[in-house]
């Protein structure tokens, strides 16, 4: 008889998460999301989370996982989320760090204005 995997130990081969329009995940969802974003067996290089009714509180937690040293992350969906200038800021934080590997940033429809513009272009 075979004994059960750890699902702990087996690497994941998904590259891709799709979580467009699912008002049910919250802020607090998406920190679990980057709980798995920061394990070195993560391979996600794409993240959809457009139209997810996220707020400025789902930023930290992404800042933090864009900022990981296991990060695979190359492409990240936040369009049509409420995450202002105030969340911009904090996914910049994350943005600046040398590990972040994200090549695409989606924010069409997320509130945006000239300061969140500019907390962005401090990131390069």
């Amino acid at each position: 008889m075979n004994e059960p995997r750890d699902r702990r130990s087996n690497p994941s081969h998904l590259r891709e998460l799709d979580l467009s329009e699912n008002n049910e995940l919250q802020n607090s969802g998406v920190k679990h999301l980057c709980v798995l974003l920061e394990n070195p067996r993560c391979r996600f290089e794409t993240l959809r989370l457009s139209h997810c009714d996220l707020s400025e509180r789902s930023c930290e937690a992404l800042s933090s996982g864009l900022s990981s040293q296991t990060s695979n992350l190359r492409e990240l969906d936040l369009s049509n989320n409420n995450l202002k200038d105030s969340g911009v800021k904090l996914l910049s934080e994350g943005l600046k760090t040398p590990h972040c590997t994200l090549e695409t940033l989606s924010l069409s429809g997320c509130l945006i204005t000239e300061e969140g513009c500019t907390s962005l272009a401090s990131a390069q």
